[in-house]
């Protein structure tokens, strides 16, 4: 949380009006805090966060990973009119409205609106909630990402300098600025500005691949995704001639998860499978939402291998994983993303109630029972299926999954 005053806004000409601080106003302070369920004590005083000069929450209790912090509903939602993708508050009829008085137009809650009856998402009952994912000392200030984390540091500063008005120098951004410049010392001599020149390129390499397989002859040239493959290739040589390009530098996994999804859609499992082995498994992230996102795009392929039959095609190459591995690796990983999901999102989350629903069926029909996961029997297969599948997409083994709770 921060409320900064900085004086340096970008070049937009937009500087935004004087304010003052949260944690100067004691009552406004309380007023907040009060607005939320939260599970420890908060406090809201001055950042520590350097080049801050605004306001933070702080924990002034021991929080350990993966425990929710606080919930709060939202006093307003701001909802654009024409995405109907969301019903408002249950509404019986979009001619209605909400009154300002706190009550609504409308009946009890049990008669459906119009809107729910097409709408993706109803606007009655959504939280903010927000969780630990890692241990917090008591004491500690919160934060949050403000982008995307998945973004690579030099576009995340760039959004954040242009959306959110200040430079950000937290651990991460500084880690990852000290490792692009020691990418261009050595034996390459590419240029920082070289570096981040190939990364926009990257970038829109995939962005017009996926536009290509969404509108089909609008950019023909990008609709062969071996040829996609094959320039996103020639721009990591010609970027690091000598070196290759680290497997876990942006955007890298996210091209390869990107054409793993294009590949799949084309029914062409085999390049899809191997592009999302590559691309997860040798990226940094191993815990958190975005780590059960990617996860899911990589139990997505295997759930579609293996769900075809002994003969088809895509098994007549014999250096192709068996069947009965792929399977395996399924249930594992699946396992593995399930219990981390519980810990990103909350286990009482539709979202992780749908992961465990999926993960019930395919143990139940597999393996006869969760309780078969957590086995040093169901281990030995795992790693041994695991090995096989990264061998055969040349993943080196120190990049494999690690299952977690286990009994006898």
């Amino acid at each position: 949380m921060s409320d900064s005053g900085d004086s340096d806004y970008g070049d937009d000409g937009f500087t935004p009006s004087p304010r003052e601080l949260i944690h100067t106003n004691p009552v406004l302070c309380k007023e907040i805090l009060r607005a939320v369920t939260t599970a420890v004590p908060l406090d809201i005083r001055s950042s520590k966060i350097a080049g801050s000069s605004g306001s933070g929450v702080f924990v002034t209790k021991e929080i350990a990973e993966g425990r929710e912090i606080y919930r709060s509903e939202p006093l307003m939602s701001a909802i654009d009119a024409g995405n109907e993708s969301f019903c408002y508050y249950c509404l019986k009829d979009t001619k209605d409205e909400i009154r300002t008085g706190g009550t609504s137009a409308v009946g009890e809650p049990a008669k459906a609106c119009l809107g729910c009856r097409v709408a993706r998402f109803c606007s009655k009952g959504r939280q903010l909630r927000v969780r630990s994912l890692r241990k917090i000392a008591a004491g500690d200030e919160l934060s949050i990402c403000y982008v995307d984390p998945t973004i690579d540091v030099e576009m995340r500063r760039e959004v954040l300098k242009h959306e959110h008005f200040f430079d950000c120098n937290c651990t991460r951004c500084k880690f990852e600025e000290n490792e692009h410049k020691s990418l261009t010392k050595g034996p390459n001599n590419t240029s920082l500005s070289a570096f981040h020149a190939a990364q926009r390129e990257m970038i829109n390499l995939i962005s017009s691949a996926v536009i290509a397989a969404k509108y089909p002859g609008l950019h023909k040239q990008f609709e062969d995704l071996d040829a996609v493959d094959t320039r996103l290739r020639t721009i990591m040589r010609r970027t690091f001639p000598i070196s290759h390009w680290p497997n876990h530098i942006e955007p890298l996994p996210l091209a390869r998860l990107s054409v793993s999804i294009l590949y799949r859609d084309q029914d062409k499992l085999a390049p899809a499978l191997r592009s999302v082995l590559r691309g997860k498994l040798m990226s940094r992230r191993r815990d958190g939402p975005e780590f059960v996102n990617e996860m899911l795009d990589v139990i997505r392929v295997l759930i579609v291998t293996g769900s075809l039959p002994p003969d088809a095609p895509t098994f007549e190459n014999k250096a192709f994983p068996r069947l009965q591995d792929i399977r395996t690796v399924a249930c594992g990983y699946l396992y593995e993303t399930c219990r981390e999901a519980g810990k990103a999102f909350g286990d009482d989350t539709e979202y992780v109630r749908g992961i465990g629903e999926v993960l019930k069926t395919m143990v139940n029909v597999r393996l006869g029972g969760l309780g078969k996961l957590a086995t040093k029997e169901f281990e030995k297969e795992f790693d041994e299926a695991q090995g096989k599948l990264m061998q055969w997409a040349t993943v080196p083994s120190a990049y494999g999954i690690v299952l977690s709770a286990r009994t006898g």
